[in-house]
């Protein structure tokens, strides 16, 4: 790499010769850069107000940005390049210096700030004024001079211009603030916003303690009364406690005394007791005579009683059997009478059965023999048959559906692993989904309606792609373009239309999905512009991007070489790594080289196609590619899968038919097994015709046997008749003994009545004298019942008063000292001497302690801990109402001087912005917007590049990248006039507009760049269209850099240029 050379020219050799104008302090007077980047060693010396810093892309125009970045000591990642210092050192260099002059207020004294890089211990040696410094007195110094690095409004590098319009509408106020020279509105912005955060914190603050002073004050104030209650409460304790202790004597005393009433009336209870047992033992002797009287007149009825028990029962007996014998000399009787009818009967029945049988075997002579048909041994044949032929079919169907099952088998498993490869497929896009919003959804609908297409939808790409090799995978995701993965391919325009209209109903108009339609031959063999891998093969070169893809279908190669040019991408062995230089050099068509860790583009520039550089960068770990199946694989899965369903198919067509004929000889079966049963049915029909008959014939020929064998009824009237007499006999004899057993009753009834009537007089004067005795029994047992309970109450007593004064020393004993004594004796006659009363008086004191017992017995304590409490809280809660009165004093105060200035601000940015939009064409505001909260106030920019269009607010997405531009360099160039820093860097702003605008657009930024007291300006760009109006404050910076840089200038006079301007 050759030195880079900056060459300052002038709009016209007039301005070269006059004097600087006056500089702003913070304005860049010189920056000398040493194998910094891309340069070798190079001085750069802007003019005080614009300056034009042009040069070829890759001539390291942002590298001047990044020096002036890196030289003040601003972060990298403002840069978005490098995140280590070390990696702007330039390859090949261990160190790198950057060397910057900045204006001061004494124009004779300027400062210079040093930064010398080192690659090894990736460190940093300052040196400010020429003293050794460090990084923090470097960052003292650029804030003394309000230079903002990290300001999009001031300071906006390449790879940040897009970040200008993502800006939200707080951050590009905090950007405008801070670009006013001391940054005081943002200053007091954020003392604001701060002041209000912690006066809402002290609020919530002063709000907790308010809350806790009146819980401990109501607390408190309950304990009050718990205090005095508490009090009261232990009086009536000890009250309590007196009558307590005075009960168990009490009891003792009662005790004693009713023991010795008991025990004073036992004599006269066991005197009464003697008496009256003498008189009981006086008046036994009657009344035991007359009870043996009364106990044998009681058994004498009984005895009675059971001999007419007897006598019934004998009378009943006997008055069955004369009934029994009078039904049996009535049955006797009537039998007599039908011995002639049973006879004509029988002879009736015997004839009948006669008749009977003749006509039973005639009409057997008159029944068919049963018939011989020949066609039922032939059918029987034919069936047989016909059973066997099914039998085969069912074997054979059985064949069929095993080998039915086994297929399905190996079916489903082909569709496990296919299964398995779209999930692969599945992660793929599910990982492009996070870039793509919806490639996932879509991708799912095209696997459900593939059918619906006339010809093959191919992708996403990334699903089509199958690189084994993990280093490959990382030289294509470098070589392609992230959004090409997601790319969606036809091979009809009808395809695209359908797919682009599904995508629009799936995700919305503004979907992220590119489908396009590849209308080439994809059997096209693909183009090589730079050769193929094997012409340079004697340097190393082992493939092109393309040869890496063996299994990827020739439609996805095209797309992929039309869009990434994968067959001028050239993998090389890690030898080349020592000697790339060399081979690029010698091999001119050669522009990407793929390295195991490296990647190297040769960048022409195209203004000079002679103009060449190399861009050298890390090869990063691939994130798409990895873990991908083989296509390959999948396609033979899936033939197998159709070849599968065609074997699965036809078997079931084979089945089929087999059941077919199955069914037609079923049917044939079933025709003749119907002939055989109507030729059976009728032999069936005919033997039991036979069987019948035959049957009926033997029954009846068994009947007329056993009619035959009965006697003649007449035979037995004579033995019926001596049976009669007998019966007769018996009852005469039956009758007689009935009447004796009356006669023997009624005597016994009249003994029995007599007997009753002496038992019920026996009982009578049993009872008298029972009566009498019972009285004085009673008497005497109730005597003595009297003096055993005296006698044992006398006794419990006693034992009842020596457990009462044991337990009346135990729960209430008198003290032993004298004086004690007495006071508690005292105490204790002072109370009521009747245990109800004292019961009453403990309830009515019990009564009154609860009612005003205290659930917490340390109120005292604790009323006097809260006390102290309330003090302390008392105390911060009065600081913290002061901080926030003064806090809202704070924001008022800072608000009245904040607020008009800030408004008035973005008034005159407004202005110039709409003014600026004017002159354009175009329409564009700037407002603020107010909130209650400070960190809410925005400032919003809306803008309108078309006359149907309403005011819309400047976004990332609404606007087009050269609409965005437009914006940003107008808003800049708005600020110029209105803000007080020393320095403004815009890099390439014009590329993405268009022409008109460009010009329109330089013109602003001439005009308000080179008034008086101005921001230096820088702005970068790879060109500028022609016949651009200039001002003599405007300074033109050429950077000229390439393999033939020090041809280049020689022949180059800059006044020529400007020569036939004139």
């Amino acid at each position: 790499m050759v030195s880079k050379r900056v060459r300052d020219d002038s709009a016209s050799s007039s301005q070269r010769k006059r004097p600087r104008a006056n500089t702003r302090a913070g304005s860049i007077l010189k920056v000398y850069v040493k194998n910094f980047m891309t340069y070798k060693e190079c001085t750069i010396e802007p003019g005080p107000r614009l300056n034009l810093v042009l040069g070829a892309n890759g001539t390291g125009k942002s590298s001047f940005v990044c020096a002036l970045c890196v030289g003040l000591n601003g972060s990298t990642k403002l840069l978005g390049r490098a995140d280590n210092v070390k990696e702007f050192i330039r390859r090949g260099q261990s160190e790198a210096v950057t060397d910057i002059v900045i204006a001061s207020e004494d124009p004779a004294r300027p400062h210079q700030v040093q930064r010398r890089m080192k690659l090894d211990s990736n460190s940093s040696e300052w040196r400010v004024d020429g003293r050794p410094s460090n990084g923090s007195d470097v960052k003292a110094l650029v804030s003394k001079y309000n230079i903002q690095l990290d300001n999009l409004c001031q300071f906006l590098p390449q790879d940040k211009v897009v970040e200008f319009a993502k800006l939200k509408p707080q951050e590009l106020l905090i950007a405008t603030e801070k670009a006013l020279g001391d940054a005081h509105l943002h200053k007091m912005h954020t003392e604001l916003v701060e002041v209000r955060n912690n006066m809402k914190n002290n609020k919530n603050t002063l709000d907790n303690l308010t809350q806790q002073l009146h819980e401990l004050r109501q607390a408190n104030q309950a304990l009050e009364r718990d205090v005095q209650r508490l009090r009261e409460r232990e009086r009536l304790m000890d009250e309590i406690t007196i009558r307590e202790k005075k009960k168990p004597w009490l009891k003792h005393d009662a005790f004693h005394r009713e023991y010795k009433e008991k025990k004073h009336g036992l004599p006269q209870l066991k005197r009464e007791a003697e008496a009256l047992r003498q008189e009981v033992e006086a008046e036994e002797r009657p009344r035991r005579e007359a009870q043996n009287w009364k106990d044998e007149t009681s058994r004498k009825v009984t005895t009675l009683r059971q001999k007419l028990q007897s006598l019934e029962s004998r009378r009943a007996a006997i008055d069955e059997d004369i009934e029994r014998e009078g039904n049996s000399i009535e049955e006797i009787r009537s039998g007599i009478e039908g011995l002639a009818m049973e006879s004509d009967e029988r002879l009736r029945k015997i004839e009948a059965s006669r008749s009977k049988l003749i006509g039973l075997r005639a009409r057997l002579e008159q029944l068919p023999q049963v018939p011989e048909n020949p066609r039922d041994q032939a059918l029987t044949s034919e069936t047989s048959e016909l059973d066997m032929q099914m039998r085969n079919v069912d074997e054979d169907v059985l064949d069929l559906e095993r080998n039915l099952a086994t297929l399905r088998r190996q079916l489903d498993e082909t569709d496990g692993k296919i299964s398995k490869l779209d999930d692969h497929k599945r992660r793929k896009v599910a990982q492009l989904d996070n870039r793509f919003p919806g490639l996932l959804k879509v991708w799912e609908w095209l696997q459900d309606n593939a059918g619906r297409f006339f010809g093959k939808v191919w992708g996403p790409v990334i699903t089509e792609i199958s690189v084994e090799d993990e280093g490959m995978a990382s030289f294509l995701e470098m070589q392609v373009p992230p959004r090409v993965w997601a790319y969606l391919i036809t091979e009809h325009a009808s395809d695209q239309k359908l797919l682009i209209q599904q995508c629009q109903s799936l995700l919305g108009p503004r979907n992220p999905i590119v489908v396009t339609n590849y209308a080439g031959n994809p059997n096209q063999p693909l183009n090589y512009p730079r050769g193929r891998a094997a012409d340079y093969q004697e340097y190393g070169i082992i493939a092109t991007l393309d040869e890496v893809l063996q299994e990827t279908p020739s439609i996805i190669k095209h797309v992929l070489n039309d869009e990434a040019s994968i067959t001028s991408a050239f993998v090389a062995r890690a030898e080349l790594q020592s000697r790339y230089f060399e081979f690029l050099e010698s091999n001119p068509n050669v522009s990407c080289l793929y390295m195991p860790d490296t990647k190297v583009s040769v960048i022409t520039s195209r203004y000079n196609r002679a103009a060449r550089s190399q861009e050298v960068v890390g090869i990063r770990p691939c994130r798409f590619l990895r873990d991908m199946g083989s296509e390959t694989e999948r396609e033979q899965l899936v033939q197998r899968r159709s070849e599968l369903q065609a074997n699965i198919s036809d078997i079931t067509h084979k089945i089929s038919r087999l059941n077919q004929d199955k069914g037609k000889i079923m049917e044939t079966l079933s025709v003749k097994h119907a002939e055989i049963q109507k030729i059976r049915e009728a032999r069936r029909r005919a033997a039991e015709q036979r069987r019948h008959a035959n049957a009926a014939l033997r029954t009846e020929e068994r009947n007329l046997s056993s009619l035959e064998a009965l006697p003649d009824p007449s035979e037995r009237e004579a033995t019926m008749r001596e049976e009669l007499e007998g019966r007769c006999r018996v009852l005469a004899a039956k009758v007689s003994d009935y009447l004796t057993a009356i006669r023997e009753g009624a005597a016994a009834i009249r003994a029995l009545a007599a007997a009753e009537l002496a038992a019920a007089e026996a009982v009578a004067i049993v009872n008298n004298l029972q009566a009498q005795s019972s009285r004085k029994r009673e008497e005497l047992r109730a005597a003595e019942g009297r003096l055993a309970a005296a006698t044992a109450e006398a006794k419990e007593m006693k034992e009842a008063t020596k457990r009462a004064k044991d337990a009346a020393n135990r729960l209430a004993p008198f003290p032993d000292d004298a004086e004690e004594r007495a006071v508690f004796k005292q105490r204790l006659s002072s109370v009521s001497d009747d245990v109800d009363v004292l019961d009453q008086e403990i309830d009515d004191l019990t009564a009154q302690a609860n009612r005003i017992a205290c659930s917490n017995p340390g109120a005292v304590e604790e009323y006097a801990e809260r006390q102290r409490r309330i003090k302390d809280l008392e105390a911060k809660e009065r600081n913290e109402h002061t901080t926030v009165e003064e806090a809202k004093r704070r924001i008022a105060s800072l608000k009245e001087q904040w607020l008009p200035e800030l408004k008035e601000l973005v008034a005159k940015i407004n202005d110039k912005f709409s003014v600026n939009f004017a002159e354009i064409g175009f329409a564009g505001e700037v407002f603020l917007k107010e909130d209650d909260d400070f960190d809410k106030y925005e400032i919003q920019i809306k803008v309108k590049f078309r006359a149907e269009e309403q005011l819309n607010v400047l976004t990332a997405s609404r606007q087009s990248g050269g609409e965005r531009s437009v914006c940003t360099i107008l808003y800049l160039i708005a600020l110029q006039g209105v803000t007080y820093c020393p320095f403004r860097v815009v890099d390439e702003i014009n590329q993405g507009m268009d022409p008109t605008n460009e010009r329109k657009v330089f013109k602003q930024l001439v005009e308000c760049a080179c008034r008086p007291d101005t921001p230096q300006c820088f702005l970068l760009t790879p060109k500028l269209l022609p016949n651009l109006p200039f001002s003599e404050d405007v300074k033109v910076l050429n950077i000229f850099n390439g393999p033939w840089l020090g041809d280049v200038p020689k022949p180059f006079a800059f006044e020529d240029l400007f020569g036939s301007r004139a």
